[in-house]
């Protein structure tokens, strides 16, 4: 599972999800991501050399999310990527959030 760097819930950031595919294919079409909870803003996907990126903000404070970016490739094959993405207070050091941050969250 990716993480991704801790935010604040006024924090507008992209994200690239890091698709890993296989020799000679490529994504294709319109990728979607999506987040559990569903208490983030996340815009329209797009496809950047070679993974999905999309603009995420919003969220609630000391919430771990998790993110499902899918994306079809050329070759016809479906990959899921999961990321796990803190959001913390105003202000909060990414490195205060670690070790908490990730507690149940990896896997």
């Amino acid at each position: 599972m990716q993480r991704f760097r801790n935010k604040a819930p006024g924090d507008r950031l992209d994200h690239a999800f890091t698709m890993v595919l296989a020799t000679g294919d490529s994504l294709t079409g319109s990728p979607t991501v999506t987040a559990s909870p569903a208490t983030l803003t996340i815009e329209a996907p797009t496809i950047v050399a070679g993974q999905v990126v999309s603009w995420i903000s919003g969220g609630v404070v000391n919430t771990q999310y998790e993110l499902t970016a899918t994306a079809a490739t050329a070759l016809g094959r479906v990959v899921v990527v999961k990321a796990a993405l803190h959001v913390g207070a105003t202000g909060l050091d990414d490195s205060a959030l670690i070790g908490s941050a990730l507690v149940g969250g990896a896997g």
